[in-house]
């Protein structure tokens, strides 16, 4: 299995000789490299020339058929017309090969004869909408093609229902990006990742998948109007102008707080396409409108909405002899105002909510945590979790609540100290896959939609993401089994931390064989497998600490036995950290 190949940095040594080789090195789950230099990087037009494959020949034995007919899904531009012909009529009027894609590593070899069986090496599945669903093994990986003569010809009587394409075919011609909808409050997009064909129907395709709407329920909403579809296509003027045409969906949008939400959506969803500059939206023939009254939209609506809370502080923290200290680049190392950074409640971990406003702090004995301001000398500290037997480090989300992680005896529990500002009671939640098992780490997305653990096993450590469903009063509800996004196979690894650099993807410092390395994993799972990531350099310096954001433009820092380092970028004066700065962290 080689799936999704991202950037991985091996720490600190010839960060600077690295910086541009990684900037750009980012691969497509689904094993294999594709797009993705990064956010601003424009769409090329499809790769390589048109590609028409040829229908069945007379005398072709059940095995040709069937290896003919693998090679008609690889036609270019994208099309199935051909490989029908390899069908049965009932066979072809039957076969749905948009319900889901299935990749392949490798040479394909068919045996069989009024039977025929394929196994697929190295294979892996996407959902009709796009979505990584993870590896084929055993007995799913192989398919079976009943046979059945036509005048004479072999046919295949019955074909799995599915695009089963090779992993190199797939990665030149799709794309990964991110639908986006609401958390259930309506206060902060939640990016959901999914692979989409690359080319001029990218448009199209994306507001169709965000028709779609979410798929996992309590998650996220949508505010696209219920049972809509879209006319034909999504058309792009010259001037980069959308033309989104949705049918079927019940007069126009009238409530402007909703078509403020729905626009928003859909530019960030939109602003994908870097052919697109702005848009307008008719819903049953009547333009969806801003408040100002304005029916073109730019696709940078809705800043206020960001997956990484637009307002949250860009500070960075961390703690000295047991003090918290500003230690944000250009500021040097000050000890913050508030009564956590005099130094009296000695701590070991921290983490500040997204304003930066508020401490939460592991004291030294990891046995409770205190809540203090951070630049406000005239609060108390107050402790509002205690009894804990190896509390590892808290994270906040975008509504101030706080999640906990304690590592008792008996396993892991977690806790929610609810409430905005972290001032409600306190709730041990059970989470499947997390709950009475060895946890070493665990972090929280900003928009409060993933919750991330490093899991101890028998084949070393894992990291896994948990989605976090919401009732119907945004009250947390039960959080869905995790989904393995990086572990090893050939050779165990030891994960020794995470962080959040983007709304879907991780920071994941590992160690194997005493090597030290930063890798990008992303969220959906589609680097599940850390032995198919390529370190760029090799270093034998212990790293303790990750500290990277979310949000574009702030640093990357990983904390060393000598200090703290830049990741992957130049080293100036303003980024020196006082090499004693323990517990690193960005608000979250």
């Amino acid at each position: 299995m080689t799936p999704h190949r991202s950037r991985r940095v091996v720490l600190p040594a010839l960060l600077l000789a690295l910086a541009v080789l990684a900037s750009g090195c980012v691969r497509l789950p689904v094993s294999g490299p594709v797009v993705a230099e990064s956010a601003e990087t424009s769409r090329t037009e499809m790769p390589g020339t048109f590609y028409v494959p040829s229908g069945p020949q007379a005398g072709e034995s059940p095995t040709d058929i069937v290896r003919h007919f693998m090679e008609a899904m690889t036609a270019t531009p994208l099309q199935t017309g051909v490989a029908r012909e390899f069908l049965t009529d009932d066979a072809a009027a039957a076969w749905e090969p948009d319900r889901e894609t299935i990749t392949y590593a490798g040479a394909l070899r068919p045996t069989g004869g009024t039977e025929v069986r394929l196994r697929l090496p190295e294979a892996n599945r996407l959902d009709r909408g796009g979505t990584w669903l993870g590896e084929l093994e055993g007995p799913a990986s192989i398919l079976g093609f009943p046979m059945a003569r036509v005048e004479g010809e072999w046919r295949i009587a019955d074909a799995p229902d599915a695009l089963v394409v090779p992993e190199t075919w797939f990665e030149d011609r799709f794309r990964p990006v991110s639908l986006y909808f609401f958390d259930p409050e309506a206060e902060i997009l939640v990016p959901e990742p999914v692979f989409v064909p690359d080319g001029e129907q990218l448009a199209t395709t994306l507001v169709r998948r965000l028709l779609d709407g979410p798929r996992v329920r309590g998650v996220s909403r949508t505010f696209l109007p219920p049972d809509a579809s879209l006319g034909l296509s999504v058309t792009v003027s010259r001037t980069g102008l959308a033309e989104v045409a949705l049918e079927g969906g019940g007069r126009s949008v009238a409530d402007p707080e909703v078509a403020s939400l729905l626009l928003t959506q859909l530019g960030w969803t939109l602003r994908q396409d870097p052919s697109i500059e702005s848009f307008r939206l008719l819903v049953g023939g009547e333009p969806v409108r801003l408040p100002d009254g304005a029916s073109q939209v730019p696709v940078d609506v809705g800043g206020e909405y960001a997956p990484w809370v637009s307002a949250s502080s860009s500070r960075l923290f961390g703690i000295l002899d047991g003090a918290v200290v500003d230690v944000s680049p250009g500021e040097g190392t000050v000890p913050v105002a508030g009564p956590l950074g005099s130094g009296d409640v000695a701590v070991r971990e921290i983490a500040v909510d997204m304003a930066g406003d508020r401490l939460a702090a592991v004291e030294e004995d990891g046995t409770s945590i205190v809540l203090g301001a951070v630049d406000d000398d005239g609060t108390d500290v107050r402790t509002v979790l205690s009894g804990g037997e190896d509390l590892g480090k808290p994270s906040w989300d975008h509504l101030g609540r706080l999640w906990t992680l304690d590592r008792t005896a008996d396993g892991a529990r977690v806790s929610l100290v609810a409430g905005r500002g972290g001032g409600g009671g306190v709730r041990e939640l059970f989470v499947p896959g997390v709950t009475g098992l060895d946890v070493k780490r665990m972090i929280v997305s900003r928009d409060g939609s993933r919750l991330v653990t490093v899991v101890r096993g028998p084949r070393g450590d894992r990291v896994q993401v948990s989605r976090i469903r919401y009732g119907e009063e945004g009250d947390v509800s039960l959080p869905t089994t995790p989904r393995v996004v990086f572990e090893g196979d050939e050779e165990p690894v030891r994960v020794v931390d995470v962080a959040w650099s983007s709304p879907t993807t991780l920071d994941v410092v590992d160690s194997t064989q005493r090597i030290w390395s930063v890798t990008d994993v992303p969220v959906d799972g589609s680097g599940a497998n850390a032995d198919d990531q390529t370190p760029l350099a090799l270093d034998r310096t212990p790293v303790w600490r990750v500290a990277s954001a979310p949000e574009d433009g702030l640093p990357a820092f990983v904390v060393t036995a000598d200090g703290a380092e830049v990741l992957g970028s130049l080293r100036s004066a303003e980024d020196e950290i006082d090499p004693r700065v323990r517990g690193l962290t960005y608000v979250g």
